[in-house]
């Protein structure tokens, strides 16, 4: 569950928050608070929330990748509890 949060949900939603933060400060400065966030660069924060995903999967690989020339054992069950698959 963090996994998916850490390389989907927070790159994706982070740079959205963070410019509807910057709006809302920028609202309550200005003297005529209708005019701030009335462009919103949907397309720059979908992209920069793209790319935060690509960086994130990219270095979620390094982090919890395996050599390349290992071999995979699959889980299984032994005396009624599940040993999990490993690398060898």
């Amino acid at each position: 569950m963090l996994r998916i949060f850490l390389q989907f949900i927070l790159p994706l939603f982070f740079p959205t928050v963070l410019f509807l933060v910057w709006t809302w400060f920028e609202k309550r400065r200005r003297q005529n608070p209708s005019e701030a966030g009335r462009e919103t660069p949907w397309i720059w924060l979908i992209g920069i929330g793209f790319a935060l995903s690509i960086i994130s999967l990219v270095t979620w690989g390094f982090i919890e990748g395996d050599e390349p020339n290992t071999t995979y054992s699959a889980p299984r069950l032994e005396n009624g509890t599940v040993v999990p698959g490993t690398f060898k």
